[in-house]
């Protein structure tokens, strides 16, 4: 413990989180102008949010609170970019965008979630020891060492999670890349389209699994950028994934702290010390970072504790850094039914939701359980309803992954209003997958209105 500690807060340059920090808080600026239309013009309209998992309590706000609240976090961007107030911005900034992204499982993303922890650990490290209004006037302090290397482990996780995740036989056969990209991609216009996609696969499975490795090499970490910024650049420009990938090079000069501090800084030894920090609080630190550590590396494991596909059942989907990994379409309807099974009607998805809250139900099914309780809470409402007893709602709902046949997702003999809703086990409601030859006629779905993702 005493050597993990001497590690942790021994002094280091501020030269890169100085640097990362005003990177960061550009991209975050932009971040929030972005999602800011989705947010208030498009989400507020919807009458049922998705929740995630002991956060049901959260709640959306109206959308001129909700004007205000971007307006106060890019405010607060720009102060977190240019070091004055740090701390004080950091914390706004975090709190403002974990309760957005908290709002609704619909527009969840890893790069989302790695922007909560980012934002989190923005306010305990001394991000404005460099490069800041703090640093112009008070001088710049060397920072602990676990300032840096917490940026450069979760990173290494962030990849070596995503090399794991792609693991499996559609990706390395470069299938949903072929279905996103077109069957007539070819990459730089010479290679064919079928090898296009299947280099570009298993060039992104390599890259994932040992970009990680090389970065925390002395000599290899400077071949790595000649990875690290075309394939981010790459994404960049291909994928619609906000500002992740600038994010991503950004982050890199956690790992060339030496080599910029030295450009930045002919005299090293102009750096005041590191101010000293109680023997109690050091282990206390290091134990609370020891244990985030182990959460960061387990809790992708929690996937393979639950039989079956991920893809298709979704549990242990989130928070495992599973990015980009299935093409996934899916159709669904919602009936209510009498206590003796007299159809009452369907119900319209899509006067409760968004195209997007409802794609995230299809590939995270168990949010079906949560919509039909929902629903059975609605009707439970009204007592001109009280007359229809006990009311059942039932799911019909296909998926297909990477463009295969639809298969049956839910089973539509189960009340769902009546399903308990569970975290981690997986619910008999819905179907295993099948990798099924078998075309099942579009025209039913079609014809049956079926509410489609696409």
């Amino acid at each position: 413990m005493q050597k993990l500690t001497n590690y942790l807060f021994r002094p280091v340059s501020p030269v890169a989180s100085g640097l990362f920090r005003v990177v960061y808080g550009v991209l975050m600026f932009f971040q929030f102008y972005y999602i800011e239309p989705y947010i208030v013009q498009n989400l507020t309209l919807s009458k049922y949010l998705l929740k995630y998992d002991f956060f049901t309590w959260v709640k959306i706000t109206s959308p001129e609170n909700l004007e205000l609240l971007f307006l106060v976090a890019m405010l607060f961007s720009v102060l977190y970019t240019v070091g004055f107030l740090y701390r004080i911005a950091s914390t706004v900034m975090f709190l403002c965008w974990t309760y957005i992204f908290l709002l609704d499982v619909g527009h969840y993303n890893n790069h989302y979630y790695l922007n909560c922890i980012l934002l989190f650990f923005s306010i305990f490290v001394n991000g404005d020891a460099f490069l800041s209004v703090k640093s112009y006037f008070k001088g710049v302090r060397m920072i602990p060492n676990w300032n840096v290397s917490f940026f450069k482990l979760q990173m290494f996780v962030v990849y070596f999670y995503g090399a794991i995740a792609k693991l499996n036989i559609d990706w390395l056969k470069g299938l949903p890349l072929q279905y996103w990209l077109g069957e007539d991609f070819s990459l730089l216009g010479i290679i064919p389209p079928d090898y296009s996609f299947v280099f570009m696969a298993w060039f992104g499975l390599f890259f994932d699994f040992f970009v990680g490795f090389m970065l925390f090499h002395n000599k290899l970490k400077y071949y790595s950028l000649l990875f690290i910024v075309p394939f981010h650049l790459t994404n960049h420009f291909i994928w619609s994934i906000g500002t992740f990938p600038w994010m991503a090079i950004g982050i890199c000069v956690f790992y060339f702290n030496d080599e910029l501090t030295a450009l930045f800084s002919k005299k090293k030894n102009q750096f005041t010390g590191l101010k000293k920090s109680p023997k109690l609080v050091k282990y206390v630190s290091s134990s609370l970072l020891v244990f985030y550590a182990v959460v960061q590396v387990l809790m992708p494991l929690r996937q393979y504790l639950i039989p079956g596909e991920t893809s298709w059942h979704g549990y242990g989907n989130y928070f495992a850094w599973r990015m980009m990994l299935a093409d996934k379409q899916g159709a669904a309807k919602v009936v209510l039914y009498t206590e003796d099974n007299q159809k009452l009607g369907d119900v319209r998805i899509q006067d409760y939701m968004n195209v997007l809250q409802f794609a995230r139900m299809i590939h995270i099914p168990m949010h079906f359980v949560r919509f039909a309780h929902f629903l059975d809470q609605e009707i439970k409402k009204y007592p001109q309803n009280q007359s229809l007893g006990d009311v059942k709602v039932k799911v019909s709902a296909f998926k297909t992954l990477n463009n295969r046949p639809f298969a049956p997702l839910i089973d539509s003999t189960v009340d769902l209003s009546n399903v308990q809703y569970q975290v981690l086990k997986k619910g008999n409601f819905i179907i295993p997958y099948v990798n099924t030859k078998n075309k099942m006629e579009l025209d039913v779905i079609y014809e049956d209105e079926y509410l489609q993702f696409k």
